[in-house]
Parts: C-alpha cells; sequence; structure tokens
C-alpha cells in the first residue's frame, strides 16, 4: 500500500474518533450543567498559566475568553470538570512571566478516551504544536490520558522538557543560532504528490543549511495539510498568515487552491509560492504576489501542437477536465493547433467527479466522430479512469492515438496494473530535467526509510517534487539576502501579540513589512537548481525543453525531445527524428488520425450540369473511374483523395433537374452543402467572399483572376517605310555625317587607318540593320485590337461573358445593356468575329482557366489582355468545419505541376504561338524603298534629257524639216542612247566641247560627216 493511501486510511480513522470524543463530551455535559460550565471557565481564567487542550477537536470554531482579553479558538461545548478532577491535573509551569499571558486553544486528534480525560499543558506562543509535538495537520497532541496521579507526574515532566527544548529552538534565539523565518506550507498530504513534495522540502531543508552553515537566516516551515480541499486550503493560508505571521507561504498544490490563497498574498504582501499550481489563468500580472516555480501550462501547447503537426495529423479533440486547472490551458491549446492548422472539431469537458456512466457516455460520443488522435488534460485521477473506461471499450485500439500532458508519468510507480494496460501506447511530455544520480539515489534512499513498504525500483522524485525541491533553496537564498533579522523581530512581537487571540478573521489580516523586499530576493535569484537553472521570468519558470514519452507496458521509453530551436527532435541537440514509438494496440506506424468509415457513410459530391466548356466538367459516365462525371475539375479531386492516407468512399452527383439542365445557379450549388444535402461540391466553382460565410473552400487548384480575351491584328510590314525603323533619326544622322566626313581620296596610312576604322564601323552597322530589319519583316507583330477595357466602355461598345453578370456590373461598372451572355467557346468564337458593329462583341471576359482553355482552340485570332480583376480561383466545397479541408489542401500544393497537366494535355498547341514562321517577303515589304528609288531615278533621267535637248538644241534646227517627225525623234533617240567608250579612262578635266569637227583630242560629238570643216 502506498503511502498516500496509508495516510488517508489514518485521516479516517483520527475522523472517526474525533466524532466519538465529541459525541462523548456531548453526553457528559447535559442541558442543566450551564453553572458548572461557568465555574469551569472561571477556574480556567483565574489561574491562566495554562492552555486549553481540548482532545479531538478538529476544525472548531468557538471561541473563548481569557483574563488578557485576546479570543481562542475552542469548542463550541466544552467538557464540564468537577472540583476533584481539576485538583488532580498536572499543572506545568511556564517559562518566565505568566502574568496576563496569552495562550491558544490548541486541537488534538488521539485515540478512543473518556472525555474527563483531559490535561492543561501550558504552551509557548512561539511554538508550533506540529513541529513540536509531531502531530498532524497543526493539531497539538500532548494529552494526559491516565487517571492514575503518579503517570500524570510523569508526563507532566516530559511535557515541560519538550516545551523548554521546543522554546529553546523556536522562541528566544540563543547565541550564535540563526534568526528563525517563519514559512507557511500547504499541500494535499492525502495525495502521491503532497507526500513526495513534503519528501523532498524536508530534505531541501536538510541539505540546504548543511551546506550553509554560516547562513543567519533559517526556514521554520509550518506545514499545513489542506486535504484537497478548496476552503481548507484557504482556512489553512489565512491560520498560517494571522495566527503564524508567515512570511511565505509555499503551495498550495492545486490551481483551484492557488486562486484564492494567491489574493490573500497579494492583500497581505506575502509572496505565495508554487511549484505546482500550473494553470495559466493564475498570473503574476494579476497577483504580483504569486510566485509560480514550476511551468506555465501554457508552456507545454507550443511542444504538444508540434507532435501534432509532426505526424502529419489534421484534427484533433482535446479532453479536459472542469476545473480550474482543465479549462485555463485549452485556450493556448487550441491557438497552438490553428497555428499549425490543425482543426479542433469538438472539445471534451469532463467533470473531476464524472462517475463510470458519466465517463463511459462521453467517450462513446467521441467513438463517433471521426477523429481519432485525443489530448487529455486532467489531474491523475481522472486519466486513469477515462484511459481504462476507454480500453474497455475499444478506443485503446490500432488507429487512435493519446497524448497525455505532463504530470501523468510523476504516478508512474503507484499505477496498478489495470491502468498500466489501458495506458499502453499513451504518448505524454515531460519537463526536460537533467539526471542527477546523487540525488535520485538519496531522495530514493529518504524515501525507502520513511516508506519501507514502497518499492524503491518504481519509485521516482516527479517533476514537482523536485521544484519543491529547488523552492526551497530558491526561498532560503531569499530570506537570507532580506533584512532577515528585522524580520524574525517583526514576527515575534506580531505572534505574541496574537498568541491568545487564534483566528481566522480575514479583517484581521495585516500586510507584511519585509513582503516587498523578500518578493524581490525571489524574482532576482539565478542558480542552478536540480530541475536545471532557476531563473523566474514573469514570475515563473520558462520551459525550454520537453522530452516525449512513450509508456510501454510497465516501461517508461523516452523517444524524443522538443526544444525551442529544433522543435520535434530525436535528439536533445539536433533535429533528428523521433525514435520508434509503439502505438495503441501494439503497432508501430503513427495512426492518420481520422476514420472516415467509422459510419460505413458514401460522401455525396455535388456537381454542375454544364452546356459548354466541357472540359472542365462533363456529367457523363466516366468508364476508368466507373462513376458519373469526368473533366478537369473532377480529375483534379479524383487525384487529391488518392493521394489521402486514407479511402474515402464518394459519389458525385449531377445537380439537375428532370429535363437535363442544372437545377439553379452556382450560389445555389453551394448553399446545398450548407443545407447538407450535399456533402462537398466539385466544379468550376470560384471562390468568394459571400459563399465563405456558408461554406469552406480548400486552397484554388485553378490560377487566379478574371482576364479579357480580345481579337489580335498583325502589325507586321505594313508600314512603307520599315526601312527607315531599324536605325533612329539620331543614327542615321551621324552615319551620314560619317560618310561625309570619309569621302576624300586616300593619300596616306593615316587616311588609311581612318576608313579601316570606318570600314568596320559601316560593317557592324549593315549587319545590325539588316538583322533587325529581318526580324521586322519576317516575325509576327501581333497587338491586341483592345487594350483596355475603359475603352471599350468609354467607346459603348460590348462585352461578352459567361455565367452571373453581377459581379461585372457591381464591380466593373459595365452598363448591363452592353453585356451579352454566351456559354460556349464556339459562341465567343462567332461573337468575337463579328465585333460590336456587327452584333457580336469587341472582348469577352471570363475566369483564365476558361480563357486559356478557349485560346487553345483558336490559335492566333485572339489574345488575353492582362487580369482586369482579381478572383481567388476554382476550389471545391465542403461543409463548415470539415476535416477534409485540410487534407484536400496540402494535397493540392503537393501537386501543383500534375494539376496544370490535366487542364491541357489534350490540347493541341498553336503553331503560331510556338514558333516564328519564316514567311516570304512582298512588294509590300520594300515599296517605300522602290518608291525612293523610282522617284529619284526619274528626277535624275527628267535632268539628263533637260540638259541633253538643251546641249543638242543646233541638231534640231539642222535636220531636214521634210523629213517624217518620227524619223527625226529615233534620230534624237539614237543620238541619245549612243555609247562613248572615249569616256573610260578619261579624266575629269579632259572631258570638253570641241569647237569644230577635227579638233584634237576625244570628241563624244558625232560630226554630220567626216570631212574637214563638217559640222558637230
Amino acid at each position: 500500500m502506498s503511502s498516500s493511501h496509508m495516510e488517508t486510511e489514518k485521516g479516517r480513522n483520527e475522523r472517526s474518533q474525533d466524532m466519538h470524543i465529541d459525541q462523548t463530551e456531548q453526553e457528559a455535559t447535559g442541558n442543566n450543567d450551564q453553572e458548572a460550565q461557568q465555574d469551569s471557565r472561571s477556574e480556567i481564567d483565574k489561574d491562566n498559566p495554562y492552555a486549553w487542550v481540548k482532545a479531538g477537536y478538529r476544525n472548531g470554531r468557538g471561541r473563548g475568553r481569557g483574563r488578557g482579553g485576546g479570543r481562542g479558538g475552542g469548542s463550541a461545548a466544552r467538557p464540564i470538570l468537577d472540583n476533584q478532577e481539576r485538583r488532580n491535573f498536572q499543572r506545568v509551569e511556564r517559562r518566565g512571566e505568566t502574568s496576563g499571558a496569552h495562550h491558544t486553544i490548541h486541537q488534538v486528534t488521539v485515540g478512543e478516551i473518556p472525555s474527563t480525560e483531559l490535561a492543561l499543558v501550558p504552551l509557548d506562543p512561539l511554538i508550533d504544536p506540529e513541529r513540536t509535538l509531531g502531530g498532524d495537520n497543526g493539531l497539538a497532541t500532548r494529552l494526559i490520558t491516565s487517571k492514575d496521579g503518579n503517570r500524570r507526574k510523569e508526563a507532566s515532566a516530559q511535557d515541560h522538557a519538550q516545551t523548554s527544548k521546543a522554546s529553546a529552538v523556536n522562541g528566544e534565539q540563543t547565541a550564535g543560532e540563526p534568526t528563525k523565518f517563519p514559512v507557511g506550507v500547504v499541500l494535499d498530504m492525502d495525495t502521491w504528490v503532497g507526500n513526495i513534495s513534503w519528501s523532498c522540502i524536508s530534505m531541501a531543508m536538510e541539505d540546504f543549511y548543511a551546506a550553509n552553515r554560516n547562513y543567519t537566516a533559517k526556514l521554520d516551515l509550518f506545514k499545513r495539510n489542506s486535504q484537497e480541499d478548496v476552503v481548507s486550503a484557504a482556512s489553512a493560508a489565512l491560520d498560517l498568515l494571522i495566527n503564524r505571521r508567515v512570511q511565505a507561504v509555499i503551495g498550495p498544490q492545486t490551481s483551484i487552491q492557488a486562486k484564492f490563497v494567491a489574493e490573500l498574498g497579494n492583500k497581505t504582501h506575502t509572496p505565495i509560492i508554487s511549484f505546482s499550481a500550473t494553470s495559466p489563468s493564475l498570473s503574476s500580472v494579476r497577483t504580483p504576489y504569486f510566485i509560480r516555480t514550476a511551468l506555465s501550462d501554457s508552456s507545454q501547447a507550443q511542444a504538444i501542437a508540434a507532435l501534432v503537426r509532426s505526424f502529419g495529423w489534421s484534427q484533433l479533440i482535446p479532453i479536459f477536465e472542469d476545473t480550474e486547472y482543465g479549462t485555463g490551458m485549452i485556450p493556448y491549446l487550441v491557438d497552438a493547433f490553428q497555428a499549425t492548422d490543425a482543426r479542433v472539431p469538438h472539445r471534451s469537458m469532463i467533470p473531476l467527479s464524472a462517475n463510470e456512466d458519466q465517463i463511459l457516455k462521453e467517450l462513446f460520443y467521441l467513438m463517433t466522430l471521426q477523429t481519432r488522435v485525443f489530448v487529455v488534460h486532467a489531474s491523475y485521477s481522472l486519466v486513469a479512469r477515462l484511459l481504462v473506461q476507454a480500453n474497455e471499450i475499444g478506443m485503446m485500439r490500432e488507429g487512435y492515438a493519446w497524448i497525455v500532458t505532463y504530470g501523468l508519468t510523476d504516478h508512474f510507480g503507484v499505477m496498478d496494473d489495470s491502468t498500466l494496460k489501458a495506458m499502453h501506447g499513451v504518448l505524454t511530455i515531460n519537463p526536460y530535467v537533467p539526471q542527477y544520480l546523487d540525488f535520485n539515489a538519496k531522495w530514493k534512499d529518504r524515501f525507502q526509510r520513511e516508506n519501507p513498504a514502497a518499492v524503491a525500483e518504481k519509485i521516482e522524485p516527479s517533476v514537482y517534487a523536485m521544484w519543491a525541491y529547488d523552492t526551497v533553496w530558491a526561498l532560503a537564498l531569499a530570506a537570507e539576502a532580506s533584512n532577515t533579522m528585522a524580520v524574525a523581530a517583526s514576527h515575534k512581537r506580531k505572534l505574541e501579540a496574537v498568541n491568545g487571540n487564534h483566528t481566522t478573521d480575514l479583517e484581521d489580516l495585516r500586510q507584511s513589512q519585509s513582503g516587498g523586499k523578500l518578493l524581490d530576493s525571489i524574482l532576482g535569484l539565478n542558480f542552478d537548481g536540480v530541475t536545471g537553472r532557476f531563473q523566474l521570468v514573469n514570475g515563473q519558470l520558462q520551459a525550454k525543453s520537453f522530452e516525449i514519452i512513450n509508456i510501454v507496458g510497465d516501461k517508461k521509453k523516452k523517444v524524443g525531445y522538443w526544444t525551442s530551436e529544433h522543435g520535434i527532435s530525436g535528439k536533445l541537440e539536433t533535429g533528428a527524428n523521433l525514435k520508434g514509438i509503439v502505438w495503441p494496440g501494439g503497432g508501430g506506424t503513427a495512426p492518420n488520425g481520422l476514420d472516415w468509415q467509422s459510419n460505413n457513410k458514401t460522401l455525396r459530391i455535388g456537381v454542375p450540369v454544364k452546356k459548354g466548356f466541357m472540359e472542365f466538367v462533363n456529367r457523363e459516365w466516366n468508364p476508368q473511374t466507373k462513376r458519373n462525371g469526368s473533366g478537369f475539375c473532377i480529375e483534379v479531386f479524383d487525384t487529391v483523395m488518392a493521394t489521402l492516407p486514407y479511402r474515402i468512399p464518394y459519389e458525385y452527383i449531377p445537380f439537375e433537374d428532370g429535363k437535363g439542365h442544372m437545377k439553379g445557379s452556382y450560389n445555389e450549388l453551394v448553399y446545398q452543402v450548407y443545407r447538407q444535402n450535399f456533402d462537398a461540391v466539385v466544379g468550376d466553382v470560384t471562390i468568394t467572399p459571400n459563399r465563405s460565410l456558408y461554406v469552406d473552400f480548400s486552397v484554388a487548384y485553378t490560377e487566379l483572376g478574371m482576364a479579357m480575351v480580345v481579337p489580335i491584328k498583325d502589325d507586321r510590314g505594313k508600314s512603307a517605310w520599315i526601312f527607315l525603323k531599324p536605325l533612329t533619326a539620331d543614327l542615321w544622322l551621324v552615319s551620314g555625317a560619317f560618310f561625309v566626313f570619309t569621302e576624300e581620296k586616300v593619300l596616306s596610312n593615316f587616311t588609311r587607318v581612318v576608313v579601316i576604322i570606318w570600314l568596320f564601323v559601316v560593317l557592324i552597322l549593315t549587319s545590325s540593320y539588316t538583322a533587325s530589319l529581318t526580324s521586322m519583316l519576317t516575325v509576327q507583330q501581333l497587338h491586341p485590337t483592345v487594350t483596355s477595357l475603359h475603352e471599350i466602355i468609354r467607346n459603348g461598345e460590348y462585352v461578352g461573358y459567361m455565367g452571373d453578370p453581377n459581379m461585372l456590373i457591381r464591380l466593373l461598372n459595365i452598363d448591363k445593356s452592353r453585356l451579352r451572355a454566351y456559354d460556349t467557346a464556339e459562341a465567343y468564337d462567332e461573337a468575337l468575329s463579328k465585333g460590336s458593329a456587327r452584333g457580336g462583341v469587341s472582348a469577352i471576359i471570363d475566369e483564365i482557366p476558361y480563357i486559356k482553355v478557349f485560346l487553345s482552340k483558336y490559335c492566333g485570332k485572339y489574345t488575353m489582355v492582362g487580369t482586369i480583376y482579381r478572383t481567388d480561383g476554382f476550389g471545391f466545397v465542403f461543409p463548415k468545419g470539415s476535416p477534409l479541408v485540410s487534407e484536400v489542401s496540402r494535397a493540392i500544393l503537393k501537386a501543383t505541376e500534375e494539376i496544370d497537366k490535366l487542364l491541357y494535355r489534350n490540347k493541341t498547341a498553336c503553331p503560331e504561338q510556338n514558333s516564328a514562321p519564316s514567311n516570304s517577303l512582298t512588294v509590300d515589304s520594300f515599296s517605300g524603298l522602290f518608291l525612293l528609288s523610282g522617284i529619284t531615278s526619274s528626277m535624275a533621267l527628267l535632268s539628263s534629257l533637260i540638259v541633253f535637248f538643251f546641249n543638242n538644241r543646233h541638231v534640231l534646227t539642222k535636220m531636214d524639216p521634210e523629213s517624217p517627225k518620227l524619223q527625226r525623234l529615233l534620230t534624237f533617240v539614237k543620238l541619245f542612247d549612243q555609247k562613248d567608250e572615249s569616256f573610260r579612262g578619261i579624266k575629269k578635266g579632259d572631258l570638253r566641247m570641241p569647237e569644230k569637227c577635227g579638233d584634237s583630242g576625244p570628241s563624244v560629238w558625232p560630226c554630220k560627216n567626216d570631212g574637214p570643216g563638217s559640222a558637230c
């Protein structure tokens, strides 16, 4: 039997004995003994050096008056003592002056004795009855149980000796002894954590002062048992603060107890130091005098969320107890899950006192859900009962995953076989604590001595117990650092003032004069404890790493760590993977976290019915998939569902009326999911904010936005002056200037250098000119006929669309009268070919996926003009909160390239779009050049004729006028067409008109005859 069980049994025996004693006392009192009771009270008040000790009184609230005027806790009905019994009482003389002293009526718990077997024992005001006399719960246990006078004398002498010894320790300080620093300790001593924590606290006291013998202050501990009760914890804290004037309180043990005690500490400026109240709702911001020498539960939320993400679980269900401890962590846990895209479809809250039927009812409901990952945050008593019940109904089999927050393994040594069996495969996390073998061995040795029946191999100090150990060291260091001598003197004076006034009234609370200094000392500590570095940030320890524990049989298997630097890893310092984990059911493969076949339901997938663009959705039978429905959207959904780690049965159902037409609009189709007529919708459904109010969308699996498609025109070679375009105007001018600059004859080597450089420049210019002109003449120069929607609207031209025109009217400000609806790609082509002037449209506005499919059919005729409005693309529709949303979205992101191939894989590539054709050149390509050349040549010919006729006008005068005109014209033409070979080699200065025939020198002008004196 564990020590906690033995302690609980002991408490029951004591309470039963108390009831027996109180009943005996009441029977002995009677209704007609008021006078005797008054005499007894007067006798006690008159003598006054003696204090009441009432046998069997627990948690009494009666009050009695002493001569000094103080109030003392007493019984509601005191036992009546006759004069003979009073004379037989042994009186133990107090040390020092007793006149006017105040005495406290202490409570005791003993075995069955007659109610009249009582003794008056003087008690020193600075003696803690529990520490001095070894009683439980701060109750004095000194009682003389025999009527024999000799035995009474012996007991009286023993009382005097122990009282004197205790006074020397706790009362006036002797020379060289450290000052006592009063500290309260509030624990649930009926629990396992309370017992081992007190063991570590005691060991910490011994270790600290053994290592620091020269310290001038020493903690003086006053232990109280809160008995797992909020009221008892508050009462114990009040007793310590008012009657013991403690300077600090260690505890209480649970968060709900600490909530009120922290307020008391804040009111009295007394530090409340808890090593086990981990609820995030307890904060030093709200109550500055509350210190948490432990980790807040919120610190493990990030570690658990990282663990969930590492296994790819998309959703989970938290199970928590309905207490301050249970509910305080849930907001942090949910926020951490949402940050990792893990959903929480349901929260299961179970009362701490829930019976078996209540737990089973909740578990059976959880079995109906598809989620198979559970995170449990509750006290050990509830966790053990919950997992045992879950194991009995089959929720600990393969396919399930259970994660329990830290604290579970602290009870590993006291778990029975049924609990261990139920926890097989459970994962839990613990704050990482360095292994101090000396500490563990010493603690085990001590615990074994105190609890001989315990199995030492299974017992280990819990994290809470080690935090308790460090807490004592921290408080001892802070007490030494603060003004402890003044604190002790003030404490002694205050305690003497209230010693005869034992009360727990709130109005008796007083503020501590040294609490602020002690608080600052604690918050400023920085030392190495058994749990690692002890340093408080915002009044609490900070988490840096957790260890992940896998419970396998009756052993704890460490499978990995979580650190803020590496996240989840198999080793503390690196990012290695987790080690082998054994899951519920004994498997080694992590469950996928969902069970879609738990209710044997086939998903009903709604699909739209379309007239055109059947490439996206076609409701006809698909022989490959053996389902109704084909097309791009259907294929994407099938591909995505095939990649999920679990199989989900589903079927496609067309959204149509009895005539084969679509039953309504796309908005109505989406609304069917909200009304639960469909489990999802697959098709070319655009993601919009309004639709998202009723359903959830996956991420988009198509390109985003709406664009405009317009006809194109080819401006290639349309300009007669295209040969001028390869060079800009300034380049033409510079080139011409250099031609003029280099026209002179080459007369020296320097000139040759200039000409060579210029020829190189001309070569580059010529090549570049040729390449640029070739590109302009051969490559298509495609331009849209319209580049702006505003231009179309301004000109009053028509715009085509498909689907709902409201968005075009509302967002793009297009007049409804200028909109024309179409539903097929063929209709698009016909309308764009006609144009607005002939009953068609100037542009089509539609989703980018539709436009790309349309352009793939009609190559070279149309083009897409930008994105005129950004939409969120096509997405799959699911009910609000569906776990498939995140699963499908992740699969879409992984298969982006494959999705694009699915849409365009069957489309023939447009040759105009893939390569620039080699087109033949036409006259139009060089019309400007030929025109320039023709004009220049014509002008030169005309000028030449004018000069010729002017120079040969005398020939006409000497011709025979009688000859035919035709003959004269032919003669003149022959004269003009004559070739003069003498020009070859003739220098410029040698050409001259001979004065008469026969002159020396070459003549280009023929003579009428060859004789001397002939006319030329």
